[in-house]
């Protein structure tokens, strides 16, 4: 079983509907291009942010913040529930 950290790597087997096998190995540990502690702290930061009234005095801005939080959850709430192990 492979767990999201920085020092693991992580060997997938997936069966697709079709019956073929894709295999694959991350050549690096995970944190390149996708890092769930950096991510889960912008998005503290950007909420942080959301929770001051002066960002809604611009609708730009604070627009922006918005759709960045709404990615950064996305990705963070499904890491944090795929992390919980499942009760068999």
């Amino acid at each position: 079983m492979c767990f999201l950290t920085g020092s693991t790597l992580c060997s997938t087997s997936i069966r697709l509907r079709t019956g073929s096998t894709t295999l694959g190995a991350a050549s690096t540990p995970s944190g390149g291009t996708f890092d769930y502690a950096e991510r889960k702290d912008r998005l503290t930061e950007v909420l942080r942010e959301l929770e001051d009234p002066q960002v809604w005095s611009d609708p730009e801005r604070a627009q922006s913040l918005g759709k960045e939080r709404a990615a950064l959850e996305t990705v963070v709430v499904t890491v944090d529930e795929l992390s919980v192990p499942i009760d068999v």
